[in-house]
């Protein structure tokens, strides 16, 4: 009885630990997003194509994950921006697509300059704009000088 005390807030613990490191993610609903709008998404422009198989959409959220993690591994501030950035673009997506739907979320992945009222506009905004200020992407590359 003593062990069941003491292993349940454990678990419940472990459990809610979980939870949060799963969630921390962006990605996850982005590529969700993407997986759902691919043949729209394509048709309007738009920055990416997945498939709407599950291991299309976790190997978006590699992808977007790994994207991260190469942008603030670089030393120079303006890709550690382009990455806040990214990933407030990603979480703006996942949030039109949790909170409005499908179609909302598919305007959110097209290309703006195509959708009247895009849903993440600013958020893309200061996404391009830390790229430019990062020589367009070049001073994020690996092979940078």
């Amino acid at each position: 009885m003593r062990c069941t005390t003491l292993f349940l807030p454990l678990a419940a613990g472990l459990a809610l630990a979980l939870v949060a490191l799963v969630g921390c993610s962006n990605a996850r609903g982005f590529c969700a997003a993407a997986g759902e709008c691919d043949e729209e998404i394509a048709a309007l422009g738009g920055f990416d194509n997945v498939g709407s198989s599950d291991d299309s959409i976790e190997v978006c959220v590699a992808q977007q994950d790994g994207y991260l993690r190469h942008l603030r591994a670089n030393e120079e501030q303006e890709c550690a921006e382009a990455a806040v950035a990214w990933d407030a673009y990603m979480a703006c997506v996942a949030t039109v697509y949790a909170n409005e739907g499908v179609d909302e979320a598919c305007d959110a992945l097209s290309n703006p300059l195509l959708v009247d009222n895009h849903p993440c506009d600013g958020e893309l905004d200061d996404y391009f704009d830390a790229l430019r200020d990062a020589d367009n992407g070049e001073d994020c590359s690996a092979a940078e000088e």
